[in-house]
């Protein structure tokens, strides 16, 4: 099951601090975006194609260049397949006047595209492809091996940190080109997972519940407390 689907740990904790925070998710500045399968290696399709084993080396890092404008870097270090299409589900419309291909690394150049996020209606709720984009020319133009691809928005940082932390923005990279033994030549879909603020997709650590919500696990362990006293009397 894709991370998109699960109560992943860093959005637990922030859609927690909206309640222990009155309402406003804290961001930092730039940070990195990991994605995971959609669909893992499905042993009744086998045809189809699996990035499973090297889905941690795509990433996509969001800077803050100052005055409202941001720049997604849309990285992969993977040594099987190259990215063909990008795509955003924009949910909370945050993000204007997108400008491709700035800081291109490598021979990536890309240009707008037609069609959907493959198996992207499949997520809950189903991808909604609000920027779309393609390579141009050759398939030398994907995002290959330590390549990257660079497009910079007006947007504030913050605002789009926590909509990513909300599961109201979201990322699809189309991964082609598959050059495993098991399924090569083959494609597959991935779709953005957690963040962490800084850059670096690393496991949360572990950190104390708000104090709200502590407290309310404390008056339900002495109420349940309570009531094995009486139980017993």
């Amino acid at each position: 099951m894709p991370h998109i689907l699960q109560a992943g740990a860093l959005r637990t904790l922030a859609i927690a601090a909206l309640f222990a925070g009155g309402g406003a998710v804290s961001a930092s500045a730039d940070f990195t975006v990991g994605y995971d399968n959609i669909f893992p290696i499905d042993s009744d399709k086998p045809d189809q194609g699996s990035i499973d084993p090297y889905v941690e080396f795509f990433t996509t890092t969001v800077e803050d260049l100052g005055g409202g404008e941001l720049k997604f870097i849309f990285e992969n270090a993977s040594p099987v397949g190259t990215v063909g299409f990008v795509f955003i589900d924009d949910a909370s419309e945050l993000l204007s006047a997108p400008t491709l291909n700035v800081g291109n690394v490598g021979t990536v150049e890309f240009g707008s595209a037609g069609g959907n996020f493959p198996q992207g209606n499949k997520l809950t709720p189903p991808f909604d492809d609000d920027f779309k984009w393609k390579f141009e020319g050759g398939g030398a133009n994907r995002i290959g091996q330590d390549e990257a691809l660079g497009i910079t928005f007006m947007a504030n940082i913050d605002d789009v940190q926590g909509a990513f932390l909300l599961g109201n923005m979201r990322l699809g990279l189309h991964v082609q080109q598959i050059t495993d033994d098991d399924f090569a030549g083959a494609s597959d879909s991935i779709v953005s997972g957690d963040i962490i603020p800084g850059g670096g997709v690393i496991d949360p650590p572990a950190v104390p519940l708000p104090a709200p919500l502590a407290l309310l696990g404390l008056g339900l362990a002495s109420l349940f407390g309570v009531r094995r006293l009486r139980a017993r009397a």
